[in-house]
């Protein structure tokens, strides 16, 4: 009688921690999971929107990216910013982890918050993100 082995479990990052971890080193504005309080002019915002594992080494994280500031012109500046640093991550480390394809799902978009009228721009992309064993 031959005796398998369990499989190996595959812990898979905290993907907004890397995101985070990662833009903030490139960017001059805040950048965290929520919004700030006290709410600066200008920030990002980084949050997991769901998305599937790929395999057994690799989870597909749909984020979801918020850049916000005081003017229309500011915010699109912003996002073009930060949606050259979130594609030309791929093929490397985004904190820590190691990040292969990332995807957009959608460019950014002016999505004003309904709840303060500040200026936003938003969209996602799906991030193949290694877990470690």
């Amino acid at each position: 009688m031959t005796s398998t082995a369990a499989p190996e479990p595959i812990f898979f990052p905290d993907a907004e921690a890397a995101w985070r971890t990662h833009l903030d080193t490139l960017l001059d504005v805040p950048v965290s999971v929520q919004v700030p309080n006290p709410r600066p002019s200008s920030f990002v915002r980084v949050i997991r929107t769901g998305g599937p594992r790929a395999n057994v080494v690799v989870d597909n994280v749909q984020l979801t990216i918020e850049c916000w500031a005081d003017t229309t012109v500011a915010a699109a500046a912003l996002a073009s910013v930060v949606r050259a640093h979130v594609n030309a991550a791929q093929g490397g480390p985004v904190g820590g982890v190691w990040c292969g394809r990332v995807a957009e799902m959608g460019g950014p978009a002016n999505l004003p918050d309904p709840s303060t009228d500040q200026y936003r721009y938003s969209w996602s992309v799906m991030a193949a993100m290694r877990g470690t064993p």
